[in-house]
């Protein structure tokens, strides 16, 4: 077996060492290929280092045993890891160079290549570290993926007139290189082909562009200036992400810009910029050329520089978010006869008009009565607006759509708006006035976050859902008026404001159907208190009838007792946490109750459960409740109706309030214990009342 073991330890030695070329001429290694020979290495292993060093010139032509060979190409590891090569002369015969062909060559300082090259192979320069310039004389070639990844050292590079394509992270972190001219004859620029090149500060596109990848020139930090040709090329996720110090986009042809495919904002380089420029001269009022068919999604998306937009009779199509953020704009014009697009009643604003969707709004907008929606950011980051009118015409408001409107102080939403999406008026900084229409049935997520002025809230009655952290950091926030109808509220919705001391509601049964998502879901859990119909509620008695109590609906609220009714069936987590020293529990069977988590949950002790007579074993045997309440009493029928723990003027009060009201009367109310509540049981209360006094 060990003889074997080590024959076969031999043979794939002697494979790992043999020889990987035909022929070697004046040191250089070569494979045959029919009439042509193809550089290579030494090494049939990729694992061995390369053989080559110093100055290498490798010949248009070499012979051996009487045949003379053209040298076209150059192949795979052919120089990879000679660290000793300083310089390598490839002539013009050479067509390909191979995937790694001079990968991590340590002290290659330069390279041109030839016009004959049509395909630079994968990787093929990757990370030769003191490659300080590339000459790539006029060939028709592609740049493969990773040709030139993390050369630090490279500052000049010239791609000639002949580049076809550049692969994907082809010059990926080439930490040295300042500029790059992308010639017009390159079509496609792949995913992070320039990415992370940390001192790059000017690009040039050619006009033939057709794609460039995702990420193309992303974090490249210091990147100051983007010149675009001529062309309309679809442009990736994120392409120019993170170019922070962006100032400037020349292009030469409007329309071919407006033809362009962005996928996102940050695809657009004047997301950063936000000053274009035409030939030079930076656009103030920009006038879409007549014949132009189509304005592409986030085309102009932050041009901060135009004061006016006009379109013309031609466009037929408007993208998404196309003028988002040009905050300086005071003037929208639609030509007269487009048949897709109108700015009726002179209204500065850009209207759908087959959908009747305000789509892109300025500084003096003002919102016609036909319109019946706004478009997602359509006045996002108008930071000059100071008051918005939205009419009742309007159904829905899109998300983001005041986004960043800092200057907004008044804002009335009319009485047909239904949805406000989310991020609606976001940092609306300023806002301190705001009406909500008498439709409005969903608050979205963050729809009002960080309007910090914001000092009083009525929810109308019509409304259903508020999201997650829909009022968030709404610092001066002072009072809440909450409709009887809502039925959820989002995680964190109130989280933030920080100076909210009074939250009113009109209707209790319905508070406690409410499903707050979190505790700061409830505004109450700020100021520790609750108002019902303008009354501080400071004894809370639960209706009779109703059946649920949410989870966090009475969550640090300071209320004692707490009384609750028979009908109850399920309790959320923590709905009474931090609140009521004294509860009072009408529940025939504690076993029979669906019970959240911490419903009751306090650090306090001295905390008092009061239960139906025959029931106390029961209570004590469920965790749900004993686990909060240091004592566990029976109540007898003692004439406390109200639940407050003392027989008073007050339970009289309370017990004709519930003999004159509709509904279930509530059993304890049976002052004599006959088994009913009528006008007997309050005489009796009051003989109660005298025999005490």
């Amino acid at each position: 077996m060990k003889k074997s073991l080590f024959i076969l330890l031999m043979l794939v030695a002697a494979t790992m060492s043999g020889n990987a070329y035909d022929f070697e001429v004046d040191g250089i290694y070569y494979n045959i290929d029919g009439e042509n020979a193809i550089v290579t290495t030494k090494n049939s292993s990729s694992f061995v280092s390369g053989c080559y060093s110093g100055d290498v010139t490798i010949p248009e032509t070499v012979t051996y045993n009487g045949t003379t060979y053209t040298v076209t190409s150059i192949g795979y590891l052919a120089f990879a890891s000679c660290n000793n090569l300083t310089s390598v002369s490839i002539p013009n015969t050479v067509t390909t160079i191979g995937d790694n062909a001079f990968s991590s060559c340590k002290s290659l300082t330069g390279i041109e290549i030839p016009g004959s090259v049509t395909a630079i192979g994968i990787r093929a320069f990757g990370d030769c570290y003191k490659l300080v310039s590339l000459t790539i004389h006029n060939a028709a070639a592609s740049i493969g993926d990773y040709a030139f990844y993390s050369c630090d050292k490279l500052a000049n590079v010239d791609l000639g007139d002949g580049v076809t394509s550049i692969g994907d992270k082809a010059f990926y972190s080439c930490d040295s290189l300042r500029s790059i001219v992308i010639p017009h004859s390159v079509m496609s620029i792949g995913v992070s082909a320039f990415e992370s090149c940390k001192v790059l500060n000017s690009v040039s596109i050619g006009n033939f562009v057709q794609t460039i990848g995702e990420k193309a020139f992303y974090d490249c930090s210091t990147l100051a200036n983007v010149d675009m040709g001529s062309c309309s090329p679809s442009v990736g996720e994120f392409a120019f992400k993170s170019c922070t110090k962006l100032t400037s986009v020349n292009i030469t042809d409007i329309s071919a810009w407006c033809g362009i495919t962005f996928t996102s904002q940050y695809s657009n380089p004047c997301f950063y910029a936000r000053h274009m420029y035409l030939d030079g001269e930076e656009i103030t009022d920009m006038v879409i050329p007549d014949g132009t068919p189509s304005i592409g999604a986030y085309a102009f998306y932050n041009c901060e520089s135009f004061i006016g937009i006009t379109i013309p009779s031609s466009v037929l199509f408007i993208g998404r978010q196309a003028f988002c953020g040009c905050a300086g704009v005071a003037a929208m014009t639609v030509a007269g006869d487009n048949v897709c697009y109108d700015s009726r009643e002179d209204c500065n604003a850009i209207i759908e008009t087959s959908s009747n969707e305000l789509i892109a709004g300025c500084m003096n907008s003002v919102i016609p009565g036909t319109v019946v929606s706004i478009a997602d950011s359509a006045f996002y980051h108008c930071t000059e607006i100071t008051q918005i009118d939205i009419p009742n015409s309007v159904v829905s408001i899109g998300g983001k759509s005041f986004l960043g409107c800092s200057y907004l102080r008044r804002l009335t939403i009319g009485d047909g708006v239904k949805t406000i999406g989310e991020k609606g008026f976001m940092n609306c900084e300023r806002l301190n006035t705001l009406s909500m229409g008498s439709a409005v049935e969903a608050i979205g997520d963050e729809a009002f976050s960080g309007c910090q002025k914001l000092e009083r809230l009525v929810i109308p009655n019509s409304v259903k859902t508020i999201g997650a952290n829909a009022f968030y950091a709404c610092a001066k926030l002072i009072s809440v008026e909450m409709g009887n109808s809502v039925q959820s509220i989002g995680y964190h919705a109130f989280n933030g404001c920080t100076n909210l001391d009074t939250v009113n509601i009109t209707d209790l049964e319905a508070w406690c159907n409410i499903s707050f998502a979190s505790m700061y879901s409830n505004p109450c859990c700020i100021p520790r208190k609750i108002f019902l119909n303008g009354e501080r509620v400071t004894e809370l008695i639960i209706p009779d009838g109703v059946t649920s109590i949410g989870a966090y609906a009475f969550y640090y609220v300071s209320v004692s007792p707490i009384v609750i009714p028979s009908s109850v069936t399920s309790i959320g987590n923590s709905a009474f946490g931090y609140s009521g020293s004294v509860v009072y529990s009408h529940i025939v069977d504690p076993m029979s109750v669906t019970m959240g988590s911490n419903v009751f949950y306090s650090p306090f002790h001295g905390r008092t459960l009061y239960v139906p007579v025959g029931t106390l074993t029961a209570y004590q045997a469920s965790s749900e409740w004993s686990d909060w309440f240091d004592n566990i009493i029976e109540m007898a029928y003692n004439g406390d109706v109200d639940g407050d723990g003392s027989l008073n003027i007050a339970d009289v009060t309370y017990l004709i309030d519930v003999l004159l009201s509709v509904g279930e009367v509530p059993a304890y109310c049976d002052v004599d214990g006959d088994g009913e509540v009528n006008i007997k049981d309050v005489t009796d209360l009051i003989d109660m009342l005298l025999a005490r006094n």
